[in-house]
């Protein structure tokens, strides 16, 4: 894992988390909510999905968040992070 995100410490809205995925050079979102799991082209994907994938509740990025090389895992699922992270 390359880097990580502590959403608590380092809160990122929506324009500001967009923006990061872009500067991170982000390729590929792997994004988890409860058992749905979304994949998404970052740099195909339309905004608005970015943004559901991206923001939680709260208006912030989603917690937990790591990059793995040019993946972005959002959620938590097992397969998904050992897939990635693999």
């Amino acid at each position: 894992m390359t880097d990580t995100r502590d959403a608590r410490k380092e809160p990122l809205a929506k324009s500001a988390a967009l923006k990061w995925v872009r500067d991170q050079g982000v390729r590929s979102v792997i994004a988890v909510r409860g058992k749905s799991l979304t994949r998404l082209k970052a740099g195909e994907a339309a905004p608005a999905d970015l943004t559901k994938a991206l923001i939680g509740p709260s208006g912030n990025l989603r917690a937990p968040t790591a990059r793995a090389g040019k993946v972005l895992l959002v959620g938590f699922s097992p397969d998904a992070w050992s897939e990635a992270l693999g």
